[in-house]
């Protein structure tokens, strides 16, 4: 790894874009403990040739470098519960205002809200949509969810009935 952050790379700009890596490295070689020089090209490319045969040629293998040593199966790995309450907006984009729509089915869940409140619900577990600075439109003017701003993704724990999923509610607001 210490060429590629000789270089100033990450790994997935490596292994995605070796040419841009090296470009915005802009070092075309270094020096290691010894004074010898070292194409940072050729060890990118040594780098990048263990990678892929640590992958096994598979294009969903999981990186064997990552922090905890844990293999995930290629999946993303969600942050940690705690504090829950405090981070509405949810899903990577803010498209679902509150703790509450999260636990919808995805159809249900409001397409349009108010942003830009910093007043607390905590009822729902988010920010006041009631009112704010603009709104976040899930669809555009043609009915049609927007790229990027769809709120259709994670539908875990929407099957429950209304009373287990303000118990999960109520536990989250715990963490």
């Amino acid at each position: 790894m210490r060429a590629i952050s000789q270089s100033t790379g990450v790994v997935g700009l490596v292994l995605n874009d070796l040419p841009l890596a090296l470009k915005a490295g802009n070092i075309p070689e270094r020096t290691d403990a010894n004074g010898n020089k070292i194409s940072v090209v050729k060890e990118l490319e040594n780098l990048l040739i263990q990678h892929l045969k640590n992958r096994g040629e598979t294009a969903d293998a999981v990186e064997a470098d990552c922090a905890d040593g844990v293999l995930d199966g290629g999946v993303y790995k969600g942050r940690p519960l705690n504090g829950i309450w405090a981070t509405a907006p949810y899903l990577h984009n803010g498209s679902v205002p509150n703790l509450y729509e999260l636990m919808k089915k995805p159809e249900q869940r409001v397409t349009e809200f108010w942003v830009g409140n910093r007043e607390f619900d905590p009822i729902h577990v988010g920010f006041d949509t009631t009112t704010g600075l603009s709104k976040f439109n899930v669809n555009g003017s043609d009915g049609k969810i927007m790229p990027g701003n769809s709120n259709r993704g994670h539908s875990y724990g929407t099957n429950l009935n209304e009373e287990q999923k303000w118990q999960v509610i109520e536990y989250m607001k715990t963490l």
